[in-house]
């Protein structure tokens, strides 16, 4: 809508299932993986609704055919958006979360195993999905002739990616939270995650600089492309301001890994929020 193009609630609709169920297909890819390959046990996963198969010990097979299900259903959702956006743009970004849903963890070297999951889910979740978003709403308003780029080759990509910059430190940051609280759980199982190479005290710090880095990026964006709202961001930012204030000062270790997590997502909530709060009091 900030872009001027129509807002249709059944297409948004499919774009939040096409998202939703991406994301819980990885989720359940990466359970059924860690337990197949025994780094979820009762000893390492004190949180029973973080390691499911070890807790409620389901049939691994059906788990694997649920994970992969997730993954039709949203491919079967994401046909129709392309098919109303009269582009296959979109495709080309749905192909590439596919590649990664697969290979973040499988194959002889699975994403969670090296450095780069903090960057790869930050870029997939936070940037290729508003930008097919963007891309499907842009062809549904000026639907065309179908083509690779069909109707949305004129969309302001550089504003477009700047202004997903928030979304995507967001999500680095839950998965960051995640690997530093984990070093001791992933070290021996050959896991070398970015906190891993980097030691915990120099990934608390990098951690740290990203959390004020992720405020300061949002409260610029926010500013600079929605500045008639920036008021309500403010407000919200500042009702966040203890919940953020916990994710600057935790150790993130072991012990408090969920309390961790359970910060970092609602920091997700108060920071983003204020970004598209922003956003809507801006389009009013």
């Amino acid at each position: 809508m900030a872009c001027g193009y129509t807002f249709e609630p059944w297409l948004w609709i499919l774009l939040l299932l096409v998202a939703t169920m991406a994301q819980s297909s990885v989720n359940t890819l990466n359970d059924w993986a860690d337990y197949r390959a025994g780094t979820d046990t009762k000893e390492n996963s004190d949180d029973p609704t973080d390691a499911v198969l070890v807790y409620e010990n389901p049939n691994p097979s059906h788990v694997l055919a649920l994970g992969f299900f997730y993954m039709l259903v949203a491919l079967a959702c994401g046909i129709i958006c392309i098919v109303a956006a009269h582009s296959l743009f979109p495709v080309i970004l749905g192909a590439i979360g596919g590649i990664v849903i697969v290979i973040y963890s499988s194959g002889k070297i699975p994403i969670s195993y090296l450095p780069l999951g903090e960057i790869v889910s930050g870029v997939v979740m936070g940037c290729l999905i508003p930008l097919a978003d963007v891309c499907v709403f842009a062809g549904y308003t000026y639907a065309g002739s179908f083509g690779i780029m069909g109707p949305i080759a004129q969309i302001d990509w550089g504003r477009l990616l700047i202004c997903t910059v928030p979304f995507v430190i967001g999500i680095g940051m839950i998965m960051a939270t995640q690997n530093t609280c984990d070093i001791e759980r992933d070290k021996p199982i050959g896991r070398h995650t970015l906190p891993v190479m980097l030691g915990r005290e120099k990934a608390r710090t990098l951690y740290r600089i990203f959390a004020v880095i992720w405020i300061l990026v949002m409260l610029h964006c926010s500013f600079w492309y929605f500045g008639e709202g920036f008021w309500a961001c403010i407000v919200c930012l500042v009702l966040g301001t203890g919940t953020i204030r916990s994710v600057l000062v935790s150790p993130l270790v072991h012990e408090v890994r969920g309390p961790s997590m359970g910060a970092i997502n609602k920091s997700n909530l108060f920071i983003e929020g204020a970004y598209v709060l922003g956003m809507m009091v801006s389009l009013l």
